[in-house]
C-alpha cells in the first residue's frame, strides 16, 4: 500500500461548488508530512518496482496478442 505517494485528482464530487456540507472547509494545501525514514523510503521504493514490473509484464502481454 501507497499512503502518501497518490493524490486524486479533482472530478465531480469536489467541482468547487460551496455547498453545505463544504462551507466550513477551507480549500487549502494540506499540512506536510514528516519525511520518510530511509527503511520506509527503500520499501516505497520496492513497492514501485514491482508494480512497474507487474506494468510491464501486462504490456507485454497484451502486445503479444
Amino acid at each position: 500500500m501507497l499512503p502518501h505517494a497518490l493524490v486524486l485528482p479533482v472530478g465531480a464530487e469536489d467541482d468547487g461548488v460551496v455547498t453545505e456540507d463544504t462551507e466550513g472547509q477551507e480549500h487549502g494545501v494540506e499540512p506536510a508530512r514528516p519525511p520518510l525514514s530511509e527503511a520506509r523510503a527503500r520499501e516505497m521504493t520496492a513497492g514501485l518496482r514491482e508494480a512497474m514490473d507487474d506494468v510491464r509484464r501486462s504490456v507485454a502481454v497484451l502486445a503479444a496478442r
